[in-house]
């Protein structure tokens, strides 16, 4: 069986009322867990569940996914040996994430994330 490089799966919605979406995650149970001014992160059960607005974080023609991995160099690596096309290197973010993406031939999001160590 080979190493889990990929260790969850984490979709991200798109919205475009911000106050109807986080009403309605609410009243599901989900407390919310980030806001920020387009996109919020709500999560229950150990479950979590991002939400980017419309055009923003979340085109209409396009989905995202959100993959953590506990080593992201590794993973990063392994797509670079896979592919003709560079991949840019992952990236601090400020929300504590090391990240890097890619885009199917679809236009499909796919982003890699590992928590930083702060």
């Amino acid at each position: 069986m080979p190493h889990r490089l990929i260790w969850s799966l984490i979709p991200v919605l798109p919205y475009e009322d911000a106050d109807q979406t986080l009403t309605f995650y609410r009243r599901l149970g989900f407390a919310t867990a980030h806001v920020g001014s387009d996109y919020f992160v709500v999560e229950r059960g150990g479950l979590e569940l991002h939400l980017g607005r419309v055009g923003v974080h979340a085109p209409h023609t396009a989905a995202n996914c959100y993959m953590r991995t506990p080593d992201i160099d590794r993973l990063h690596a392994e797509f670079v040996a896979s592919f003709d096309a560079p991949i840019d290197p992952a990236v601090e973010m400020p929300w504590h994430m090391r990240e890097f993406e890619l885009r199917d031939p679809f236009g499909n999001h796919l982003r890699f994330g590992q928590p930083s160590s702060e």
